[in-house]
């Protein structure tokens, strides 16, 4: 079995492309509920029929986990630059505040990771305190230089004005600590 990776949100593919290409004895399972993006993501696609190891998904990332993810079943998931729902009425909206956080952490293998780019601060350090909560380790927490080469389009645009891109990696911890929620 190789290993498989989850891109949530993928937009129009850039991200799920480039990993895809530079890690290709791994599954890139890329959800966009969004018709046209998706639909982006397909025609660009179509311009590198070498990748074979890309699984598109045109469907709401919440279904997907509920109805498709097995517990075990992915060794890295990417939440790159998601909606940060800025205003505070909207928080129950960001992806850590949802209820299928803790399925997406029950997903991983043992060490799986979890990657969070986002250009909001407070989303930044929400997202630790919930992932913190669920029994995710913080490994790396960065700030991206303005010159880090870009993984999506979002990411091109605000190193490009200036703005701090944070970038978190966790680590699910080893089912033999005592720690980890089951």
């Amino acid at each position: 079995m190789c290993p498989t990776v989850l891109d949530i949100g993928c937009g129009v593919g850039w991200h799920p492309i480039q990993y895809a290409s530079l890690h290709p004895d791994e599954e890139v399972i890329a959800v966009e509920h969004g018709k046209t993006r998706f639909e982006k993501m397909c025609r660009r696609l179509d311009r590198h029929p070498q990748l074979k190891n890309i699984i598109p998904i045109q469907m709401d990332a919440h279904r997907y986990v509920a109805d498709q993810l097995k517990n075990k079943s992915l060794t890295k998931i990417f939440f790159l630059y998601p909606n940060p729902y800025a205003k505070p009425k909207l928080a129950k909206k960001r992806w850590h505040n949802q209820l299928f956080m803790k399925k997406l952490v029950l997903s991983l293998l043992p060490g799986g990771e979890i990657v969070l780019a986002t250009n909001e601060a407070f989303y930044a350090e929400e997202f630790r305190e919930k992932l913190k909560a669920l029994g995710m380790q913080l490994v790396s927490d960065r700030v991206l230089p303005l010159d880090h080469a870009p993984r999506t389009h979002f990411e091109k645009k605000y190193l490009e004005r200036g703005e701090r891109c944070f970038e978190h990696l966790y680590r699910k911890r080893e089912p033999t600590d005592a720690t980890f929620p089951t």
